[in-house]
C-alpha cells in the first residue's frame, strides 16, 4: 500500500459497492481508481507512479480531475 488505497480484497470491494447500493448511496465513478491506478501501480515506471498516484489517490486536478475516455462500438 505504497501508494494508498484500502488494500481490500475484490470481496470487500464487492461488499462495500453493495452496501453502497442497499443504502441508495449515490453513485461513484471511480475510472481513474479502478482502471488507471491499478495498472500504473503493475505496470508504470516509478517516475510514472509519483507523478499520477498521488493526484489519483488525493482526487485533485492530477487525477481524476482531467479524465476521459473514448468508446468505439461496432
Amino acid at each position: 500500500m505504497e501508494y494508498g488505497g484500502t488494500g481490500w480484497t475484490p470481496i470487500q470491494h464487492y461488499i462495500l459497492a453493495y452496501e453502497l447500493a442497499e443504502a441508495d448511496a449515490p453513485v461513484l465513478a471511480p475510472n481513474a481508481t479502478r482502471m488507471v491506478a491499478p495498472v500504473l501501480i503493475a505496470f508504470g515506471s516509478e517516475e510514472q507512479k509519483q507523478r499520477w498516484l498521488p493526484g489519483i489517490r488525493n482526487g485533485d486536478g492530477d487525477g481524476d480531475g482531467y479524465w476521459a475516455q473514448d468508446y468505439s462500438e461496432p
